[in-house]
């Protein structure tokens, strides 16, 4: 029976989310994700991803190899120093929310230009897939939408031979009352990564939004001069700006994993890899208290 070892990371980057987690075996094959590389302080990401290291001067060492990417929105502090990790790790796959035309006005007006690379964060929120092929055509695109799947044109990957590290496709739109359907999930025989778009508004405050860039000619290149009274109209209709946010959900592979999402259980870092083999009663209580899965919100 192999053994597996989990190792996750909440990089020290200030305000901003870079988040990693690699798995390895006994045989020393591994898988490894990221959720999120940005933050407001750019310099200190660019130096984890270059020089793997912290401003004390600290190790901060990023596996070579990235097999999954996720994105979950894209302010700034979130995708600042995302292209950067494309660019110098190889990553197999980049999963991102589907972005209407007024998601990318509204995620536009917040990119600050003092950033040395906002002109390039622009970009990525205007196409966000043919920035990525741009770095790297050979690194996988898939994007999640609010209703639907879409773009899954490759049902499996692997970076190995175990059957451990392999992960496919699987519908998991009946996880919580308060999502919408068509969510999916990739699961493997050990790990399981769950995708959610939360409800954002509805559809006649989005359309109300968008006769409002109309009506005043605010388009993707001008949103950051009407950064304020496009903050001013999302108060006005009551809405988050983050439009198209990906949630997910990731943890070890078992009914109890899918329980506690579906009871919407309130989760905790995860503090141990396999709660499963510990005595029941052990398992019960560390099933109540700290649910062995990690939300990460945008």
């Amino acid at each position: 029976m192999n053994h597996y070892v989990g190792k996750f990371v909440f990089h020290p980057v200030g305000h901003g989310l870079f988040y990693t987690g690699e798995l390895t075996d006994d045989c020393g094959k591994s898988f490894s994700f990221a959720f999120d590389c940005g933050s407001e302080n750019e310099q200190i990401v660019l130096d984890i991803i270059n020089k793997g290291l912290l401003p004390n001067g600290l190790n901060d060492i990023l596996p070579e190899h990235i097999n999954l990417l996720i994105i979950s929105h894209f302010h700034a502090d979130h995708i600042s120093g995302a292209l950067e990790l494309i660019k110098k790790k190889k990553i197999s796959k980049v999963i991102l929310p589907y972005l209407t035309d007024t998601a990318k006005i509204l995620y536009a007006s917040k990119i600050d230009p003092s950033f040395s690379n906002s002109s390039n964060l622009i970009n990525f929120i205007k196409n966000p897939t043919a920035t990525i092929k741009g770095i790297d055509e050979n690194c996988e695109v898939h994007v999640l939408n609010e209703n639907e799947e879409a773009g899954f044109s490759q049902p499996e990957f692997s970076n190995s031979e175990s059957n451990a590290f392999v992960f496919k496709w699987a519908d998991r739109s009946s996880r919580g009352s308060n999502q919408h359907a068509g969510n999916v999930s990739l699961v493997s025989s050990i790990w399981e990564f769950h995708f959610y778009m939360p409800k954002i508004g509805k559809k006649d405050q989005i359309d109300e939004l968008k006769d409002f860039f109309s009506d005043n000619s605010i388009t993707i290149d001008n949103a950051g001069n009407h950064f304020s009274e496009i903050e001013a109209k999302m108060d006005e209709l009551k809405l988050d700006n983050n439009i198209s946010n990906i949630v997910c959900a990731h943890g070890p592979s078992s009914k109890l994993l899918l329980g506690a999402i579906k009871n919407n259980i309130t989760p905790y870092p995860l503090l141990h890899p396999y709660p499963w083999i510990w005595p029941s009663y052990r398992r019960r209580f560390f099933l109540k208290s700290f649910c062995p899965i990690q939300f990460l919100n945008g």
